[in-house]
């Protein structure tokens, strides 16, 4: 029955957009049982990636609304699935595991669980950050002088959004978190991914990052900007999160600089030949690849020069919807395009 559950819990979070792929010696399911327990992975197989109220979760599933709602604010607080505070109410969602469960352990993450996520990126995530078609992230451009020549895409203008956000956080890099746990990483400030909002609130309001004002969210970006990271945004309509990545311990830089798939980050020279900044340090060498074959294809360089073909990468058709483990009544479903 136990193993079920987790088996049930790994194909479901496999039809996002970023899958959470099986492997051979189910590195996987050790990482879910790390996380859930047997009657949180069976509730959050009731959950649909639209938010809703607990009384709409009750009819659907058949549980007692005051039960569901405290089994849900415990799964929230521990980062198992996101919290929306509407009109005095709050509606619950599942989460995939990127962007999700892993960044949403930041508090939670030891030496045993960095080294079963290590384990499992390692195995069969990194292909699957590389193969998908779905770019999860952007990269949005700081808003310094650069060269003549370079094309900029209307993305957000980072200084200026962040000063029209209603809440900030900040929160530790959980890559870089992971690395520095296993002996390894690097020595780019740890203190780096902001979360705007709805996503902030979620974090401040779950004990995973502290509230910040505009000017220290601005600090961030622009020290973050100076050290050589590369600032990125999950690839939706309005600004939830920046992480500052680099290169180094960023599973999405390291895959595509792998798999050689610019699809992976929206707004790369090869997909959308958008641009984003150089280090500024001695850390350039991370950004090239070891063929030598100019600069890496993530938007990591003002110089547009490189040259990348982008091949064709695995389809995702199989992920088209996340339907809940549900009782009678028909749950909503959602396009796996959502993100």
């Amino acid at each position: 029955m136990a193993d079920n559950i987790y088996h049930d819990l790994r194909h479901f979070l496999d039809q996002f957009p970023f899958g959470y792929p099986e492997t051979e010696s189910g590195i996987e399911i050790e990482i879910l049982k790390r996380l859930f327990t047997e009657d949180e992975a069976e509730l959050a197989l009731k959950l649909t990636v639209i938010p809703e109220e607990v009384e709409s979760i009750s009819k659907r599933t058949g549980l007692p609304s005051d039960e569901l709602h405290k089994r849900l604010e415990e799964m929230a607080q521990k980062g198992l699935v996101f919290r929306i505070s509407r009109h005095e109410k709050n509606q619950y969602n599942a989460i995939p595991f990127v962007v999700g469960l892993y960044e949403y352990s930041v508090k939670k993450m030891d030496s045993e669980l960095a080294g079963l996520c290590r384990e499992y990126v390692d195995t069969v995530y990194m292909d699957e950050i590389g193969a998908t078609d779905i770019p999860s992230l952007k990269v949005v451009p700081i808003g310094t002088k650069i060269g003549a020549g370079t094309e900029l895409l209307p993305y957000h203008n980072i200084v200026e959004n962040v000063r029209k956000a209603k809440r900030i956080a900040v929160a530790e890099c959980i890559c870089r978190k992971e690395k520095r746990l296993l002996g390894e990483g690097c020595t780019h400030p740890l203190e780096a991914c902001l979360t705007f909002g709805i996503t902030a609130d979620y974090y401040i309001e779950s004990g995973m990052g502290r509230e910040i004002s505009a000017e220290e969210a601005i600090q961030i970006i622009e020290e973050a900007d100076k050290s050589g990271l590369v600032h990125t945004a999950t690839n939706t309509r309005s600004m939830s999160m920046i992480c500052n990545c680099c290169p180094c311990c960023c599973p999405f830089m390291i895959a595509i600089t792998k798999s050689a798939n610019l699809t992976s980050v929206s707004g790369c020279p090869g997909s959308l030949r958008g641009t984003c900044r150089p280090p500024t340090d001695n850390t350039g060498s991370y950004l090239r690849r070891s063929q030598g074959v100019g600069e890496l294809p993530c938007a990591m360089s003002t110089s547009g020069s490189a040259n990348w073909d982008c091949p064709s990468t695995r389809p995702r058709s199989a992920r088209t919807t996340l339907t809940p483990r549900s009782s009678s009544a028909s749950p909503p479903t959602i396009c796996a395009s959502w993100a």
